[in-house]
């Protein structure tokens, strides 16, 4: 999937829509921010299921593939173990910026700020539906009836602060770099 993101971003931004006016920024701004919030996703799921497999925690894998890669049992998990994984997954999230600033080609390509900017800002998404949860759950003790405060409010001002921080780290950029 994010092989699949990271060329589509390449032959966008640099192929395709040039005879288009302003077509080659939409769609490559477009392909860049898909790229960059695919790939922070995947690294997060990801990186809760290392943090599982080293908290040595008990969980199954859906024969269906959804949004989540794992399924927690949260009856035979400690809390111990429940913030290994949470926290594991917000690191991942972190690294795919990381990665990102690597990966990239180092041609000037005007859009890799965005990637790099919207992998930022789904790696802030999670951190602002989780890290509550977490806090929360220092003195409840309870992970499960914690997440389950995670009502679509939470995920829409969610979505508020990660475009927040998006917008903030624009800034930033376009001020280091103008």
């Amino acid at each position: 999937m994010i092989f699949i993101a990271f060329l589509a971003f390449i032959a966008i931004s640099q192929y395709l829509f040039l005879h288009i006016p302003h077509g080659r920024d939409i769609c490559a701004h477009f392909s860049a921010i898909l790229l960059g919030a695919v790939t922070a996703a995947i690294f997060h799921e990801w990186s809760h299921l290392i943090g599982a497999k080293i908290g040595r925690s008990a969980y199954t894998i859906p024969r269906k593939s959804g949004v989540f890669i794992f399924e927690w049992n949260f009856a035979q998990n400690s809390v111990g173990k429940f913030y290994i994984m949470s926290v594991s997954g917000s690191i991942g999230g972190l690294l795919s910026v990381f990665v990102l600033s690597k990966a990239l080609p180092d041609t000037g390509m005007p859009y890799n700020n965005t990637v790099l900017i919207a992998a930022f800002s789904a790696f802030v998404f999670g951190a602002a539906i989780e890290w509550p949860v977490l806090y929360r759950t220092l003195s409840s003790k309870d992970p499960y009836a914690e997440l389950e405060k995670t009502t679509p409010k939470v995920l829409i001002y969610s979505l508020l602060i990660a475009i927040l921080f998006g917008t903030l780290a624009t800034s930033v950029l376009a001020a280091v770099f103008n």
